[in-house]
């Protein structure tokens, strides 16, 4: 995208966007030498250079002085940001649950997993916002946005994306191709158009980064495993394709919520099994997922020291407790807000504790009970996270138990392949496990039994994910054959593809934030208010929106896609000069 950057920066240039004048850029000039800020260093990846230079350019502008980190690949870039290498992370953030107190509670809140933030403040907003109903939330929300991004300039937006994804229709049913605004595409819906393909065509699909994190779902959080895990673990419910929690294609035939908030109840099916990896084929277990299961796999989500590099923990953090109902008459003594007991809500008159005497067919079902420290409705979406993928009581702990000297654990050898094929430890309870690994792909292949004879069977036996992080021959495999989907095109990219009538791009709103990360716990910006003020007021959204020919919008903060504040960023070189010059003032004293 190298040459359509040069392009587009050089018609920013001429457009009359706030991009400067010869006698602007003299006048900047001047205000460098006068400006006794330090040099902004700002940590990115190859793939965003275009933002990164439009940035540095618009800090220049304002008088600062701007070097670029640009990392080669995502697991540089990860390394350098994770160890705190940064002054500012030029960072993608998705709220993949559909929530706001997702959106800000990992990003903002102090020991998040991605904030440096530690501000009583910002703490306590997030947390009044997650107890509150929608409409109070919204003027918390804005509160948060007003006193976080506008009052103290921790974190700098630049826009929100719009998300497509585009496939070859003389391939696939285009009415199974899903483009949900949060969660990862589910694989088992996928269709062909001739049925027959379902079990000798390989569907293959691509994603940038090889590097795995970790196929254990609680020890990654990033672009590179979402949905690898999302498509390898059930979880007691998912969303729809509007951000909804629904046991639909869940763990969960279905789910009631007490009248208080309090307390979360799931009726399990019981027509999953984990599946392993023999042979480098998916072999049926013979192992149900069980309420024990689920217990054990939330009760790791929640614990902060379940496992080294814990990336998930804070996203639990209001579960108290989780337990089996043992007892069908805690059911009749529970009413949801409707006034309906919890047993007629859940359609259950049998509960068993011993997952061998588990029949829904004769009725016999286990409930799952959820407790929350405090009212919480939005641990649902929480538990639609990848993150609350349902893994193997006994396989994680046989793994773990017998942890070599070198440190791996459960789900860690995909880190390893070395460009070898690969076989998993994993015991997978989703509609697909990962069979193979190299530095070019990864194979995954149906879950024998899961769900069998229902909708949510997987359609399609066999599927690679291919690795490639060109754009350009990503789309070129797409157009001959080689690949049948691809996510995220390029917006120069669109009218190649709407003129291909085999091709079919998909368009809808995300729930994704641009956003640039102010290391916090850098002394450069510790107990700098006017410097981080000045950093944010030099930023331009609208060049953003111009240069992605309007294929972004305007975003105030990480919340911005969920929650209508109302607050929107401006650029302003009178707050930036004003800012920095009590900046320079309070140095000099």
């Amino acid at each position: 995208m190298k040459k359509l950057g040069i392009i587009l920066l050089t018609a920013l240039f001429l457009s009359g966007c706030g991009i400067p004048t010869k006698s602007e850029v003299n006048q900047t000039q001047d205000k460098i030498k006068n400006n006794h800020a330090p040099v902004i260093t700002i940590l990115g990846e190859s793939t965003n250079e275009d933002d990164l230079n439009i940035i540095r350019d618009q800090l220049q502008q304002n008088g600062f002085k701007v070097k670029l980190d640009i990392a080669p690949d995502f697991g540089t870039y990860r390394n350098l940001r994770t160890k705190g290498n940064y002054d500012i992370a030029y960072i993608n953030w998705t709220t993949v649950t559909g929530n706001p107190d997702y959106a800000v509670r990992d990003t903002y809140i102090g020991g998040g997993t991605v904030s440096t933030i530690n501000d009583n403040k910002v703490d306590n907003l997030i947390n009044k916002a997650a107890r509150e109903n929608s409409s109070d939330a919204k003027q918390t929300y804005k509160e948060l946005e007003n006193y976080l991004i506008f009052k103290k300039a921790y974190s700098i937006p630049l826009y929100q994306n719009k998300k497509n994804r585009t496939f070859n229709q003389n391939v696939l049913n285009k009415d199974s191709v899903r483009l949900p605004k949060a969660r990862a595409i589910p694989w088992e819906t996928l269709e062909y158009n001739k049925k027959t393909d379902s079990n000798k065509r390989t569907l293959n699909l691509s994603q940038t980064e090889n590097e795995l994190t970790s196929l254990d779902p609680i020890k990654a959080n990033d672009g590179s495993v979402n949905t690898l895990n999302t498509n390898m673990y059930i979880r007691l419910v998912n969303l729809t394709d509007k951000d909804k929690p629904v046991a639909d294609g869940s763990l969960s035939r279905n789910f009631a919520t007490s009248k208080d908030n309090k307390s979360f109840y799931f009726k399990l099916r019981d027509d999953v099994n984990f599946t392993k990896v023999k042979n480098k084929k998916a072999v049926d277990t013979g192992k149900k997922v069980t309420a024990d299961d689920v217990i054990y796999s939330l009760n790791r989500a929640k614990d902060k020291n379940a496992v080294p590099e814990h990336q998930t923990y804070n996203l639990y953090e209001s579960i108290d407790k989780v337990d089996k109902v043992k007892n069908v008459n805690e059911l009749e003594n529970v009413q949801t807000s409707k006034g309906q007991s919890i047993k007629d809500a859940l359609s259950v008159d049998q509960v068993v504790s011993n997952s061998k005497e588990v029949d829904n067919d004769k009725g016999k079902y286990q409930v799952v009970k959820i407790d929350t420290k405090r009212a919480f409705p939005q641990v649902l979406n929480y538990l639609a996270h990848q993150s609350a993928g349902i893994v193997s009581k006994e396989q994680v702990s046989k793994v773990n138990a017998h942890n070599p000297a070198s440190g791996k654990r459960y789900g860690d050898a995909v880190k390893e392949n070395k460009g070898k094929s690969y076989s998993p430890d994993i015991y997978a309870s989703g509609p697909y496990i990962m069979t193979e690994k190299s530095n070019y792909k990864a194979q995954f292949a149906k879950n024998p039994n899961y769900l069998k004879g229902t909708q949510y069977e997987p359609n399609i036996s066999n599927i690679n994910v291919n690795f490639s992080d060109d754009p350009d021959s990503a789309l070129s495999k797409l157009r001959n054959g080689e690949l049948d989907m691809l996510d995220e095109l390029t917006e120069d990219k669109f009218m190649i593809v709407d003129d291909d009538k085999k091709l079919k791009r998909l368009e809808n709103d995300s729930n994704s934030v641009t956003y640039l990360n102010i290391n916090m716990k850098n002394k450069k910006f510790q107990n700098q208010t006017d410097l981080r003020r000045a950093l944010l007021y030099s930023i331009n959204q609208e060049q953003f929106k111009v240069f992605y020919h309007h294929d972004k919008k305007n975003a105030a903060s990480v919340v911005t896609p969920l929650v209508d504040t109302g607050n929107k960023l401006k650029p302003d070189t009178t707050k930036v000069q004003k800012a920095l010059n009590q900046y320079n003032k309070n140095k000099n004293q």
